[in-house]
C-alpha cells in the first residue's frame, strides 16, 4: 500500500507507462481476461479505470475536502466545492461500472448486501 506522500510521486508521472504495466500483470490473471473483447483486452480497460479512480481519489483528498475543511470559502464557494466532488464521484462511478470485472458492484444483490 501506497504512503500519502508516494502518491505524489506516482500519479501523473509516466501514465501510459503505468498503464502498460498494470495491464500487463492482470493479463495474467484468468478472471480478467475471460471478459476480454476482440476490441479490448479487460486488463487494459481496469488498468485505465485504476489510474483514473487513482486521481479522483487524491483530487477529492489533496484538494477539494482540504478546501471545505479550511472553512474559508464563500456560500458559492462552498456549493462550487460540492459540484466539483460531486463531479469527481461521478467520474469515479463511471470507472468502477467500466469494467466489466467490477459489473457485479452494480447488481441489486450487491446494492442489497451494502445497505444498512
Amino acid at each position: 500500500m501506497f504512503a500519502p506522500r508516494e502518491i505524489r510521486v506516482i500519479v501523473g508521472e509516466g501514465y501510459e507507462a503505468r498503464r502498460q504495466h498494470l495491464a500487463a500483470v492482470m493479463t495474467a490473471c484468468a478472471e480478467v481476461s475471460r471478459y476480454d473483447t476482440p476490441e479490448e483486452a479487460e486488463a487494459w480497460t481496469l488498468a485505465h479505470a485504476l489510474l483514473d479512480l487513482e486521481q479522483s481519489f487524491v483530487t477529492f483528498n489533496r484538494e477539494l475536502l482540504p478546501a471545505l475543511e479550511r472553512g474559508a470559502l464563500s456560500s458559492e464557494g462552498i456549493l462550487d466545492t460540492l459540484h466539483s466532488i460531486g463531479e469527481e464521484f461521478r467520474h469515479i462511478l463511471y470507472h468502477i461500472g467500466d469494467p466489466q470485472f467490477f459489473r457485479y458492484l452494480q447488481s441489486d444483490d450487491a446494492r442489497q448486501d451494502g445497505a444498512e
